[in-house]
């Protein structure tokens, strides 16, 4: 019988990111489950309140951007504001 509370264990066959995840998952599950999506305070002010227009705006944005070139260098990191 092997014994399975050794470190090498997990760490052997790949386990060890599912040793620390799942715990840090169940004990963020009852946040994510029991959060309420609540409304948007800003709609309308900086960008257009109507779901189908805001999508329409995005859309024409990202249609305008150039196609990136082919020796462009892939980014590594992206900071996005939220």
């Amino acid at each position: 019988m092997k014994n399975v509370f050794r470190i090498s264990y997990f760490v052997s066959r790949g386990s060890l990111f599912l040793l620390f995840l799942l715990p840090t998952a169940y004990c963020l599950l009852p946040s994510v489950v029991g959060a309420e999506v609540r409304e948007a305070q800003a709609a309308g002010s900086f960008y257009p309140d109507d779901p189908a227009t805001l999508r329409t705006l995005v859309t024409q944005l990202l249609n305008q951007q150039p196609e990136p070139a082919p020796s462009a260098p892939v980014p590594t990191v992206l900071i996005v504001p939220h």
